[in-house]
C-alpha cells in the first residue's frame, strides 16, 4: 500500500503539466487529413475527432485495381490519413514537449487526462470526503480484472445489403469488407455511395457504443479513475485520504 500511495503522490506533482500538454495535444490534432492508396485510387478523408470521415474511389478504378484489392486499398489510405494527421501534429510546436512526457510518463496517463467527462465527474467529487485509499486501490483493481473492461467500443456498417461493411474503433477504421463479385460490377460512384453509407451507419454505431460504454461505467470503472483523479487534483484530499485508512 506504501508503494501505491507513493505513485499517486508522484502522479499529483505532474498532472497539472499534463493536462496543459493534452490540450495542445487535442488542438494540434484538430486539422483534417487526406491519405490516398499506393494506386491513388482511394481517398480516406479523416476529421478532427480522429475518425474517417468519407472514402472515395475514383473514376476508372477498375484499371488500376482489381476487386480483390479493394479491402487493402481502403485500409491503405485509412491508415495514410491517420498517419498524415499525426505528421501534422508533430510538426506543431509543442508537440515535442507532449512526446517526451508521454514517453516518460505513459500514454494512458495522458489519455485519462484528455477525457473531458471523466475531469467531469472527478469534481463531482470534490464535495465529498474521501474514503480510505485502500478501498479505491482495491476496488481499481477488482474493475480492472472485469472480463471484456478494457475492449475498445467499436462501430459495425454496412451497405448494399451486406456486400459492404466497415468497423471503426475510436482510433480509425480497423477493417473493411467488399464482395469482390458485387465490386466487379460496380463503377466508382457506386462504390463510393455503398463506402459512405456503411461509414455513416458505423460511425453512428460506435457513438452508440461509446454511449452505451460510458453509461455501463459509470458507477464502475471511470467513476473510480474520478475519484481517483478528485483525489490528485484536490488539494488535501490524497492526504486527507490516506489518514482516513482503516477508519470505515
Amino acid at each position: 500500500m506504501d508503494d501505491v500511495l507513493q505513485h499517486l503522490d508522484q502522479m499529483d506533482s505532474r498532472l497539472q503539466h499534463l493536462k496543459q500538454l493534452a490540450l495542445e495535444a487535442r488542438a494540434a490534432m484538430s486539422s483534417r487529413s487526406e491519405g490516398r492508396d499506393h494506386s491513388e485510387t482511394v481517398l480516406v478523408v479523416q476529421g478532427s475527432d480522429q475518425l474517417p470521415e468519407s472514402i472515395t474511389i475514383a473514376h476508372g478504378w477498375q484499371l488500376r485495381l482489381s476487386a480483390r484489392e479493394l479491402n487493402d486499398s481502403v485500409r491503405e489510405a485509412a491508415r495514410a490519413a491517420a498517419i498524415r494527421q499525426i505528421e501534422v501534429w508533430h510538426e506543431a510546436p509543442d508537440s515535442a514537449a507532449w512526446l517526451d512526457a508521454t514517453r516518460q510518463r505513459g500514454a494512458e496517463s495522458a489519455q485519462v487526462l484528455m477525457d473531458t467527462d471523466l475531469q467531469r465527474q472527478a469534481d463531482s467529487f470534490s464535495t465529498a470526503p474521501p474514503r480510505p485509499v485502500e478501498e479505491l486501490v482495491e476496488d481499481l483493481l477488482k474493475a480492472v480484472a472485469e472480463p471484456g473492461e478494457m475492449e475498445a467500443p467499436s462501430g459495425l456498417g454496412e451497405a448494399a445489403d451486406g456486400r459492404v461493411a466497415l468497423r471503426i474503433s475510436r482510433y480509425g477504421l480497423t477493417s473493411c469488407e467488399i464482395d469482390d463479385r458485387w465490386a466487379t460490377n460496380q463503377n466508382a460512384s457506386e462504390l463510393t455511395r455503398a463506402l459512405q453509407h456503411a461509414l455513416a451507419e458505423a460511425r453512428n454505431d460506435l457513438r452508440r457504443s461509446m454511449s452505451d460504454r460510458r453509461a455501463a461505467r459509470a458507477g464502475g470503472t471511470d467513476a473510480l479513475l474520478a475519484e481517483t483523479l478528485s483525489l490528485l487534483t484536490t488539494p488535501g484530499r490524497l492526504l486527507e485520504a490516506t489518514e482516513r485508512r482503516g477508519t470505515s
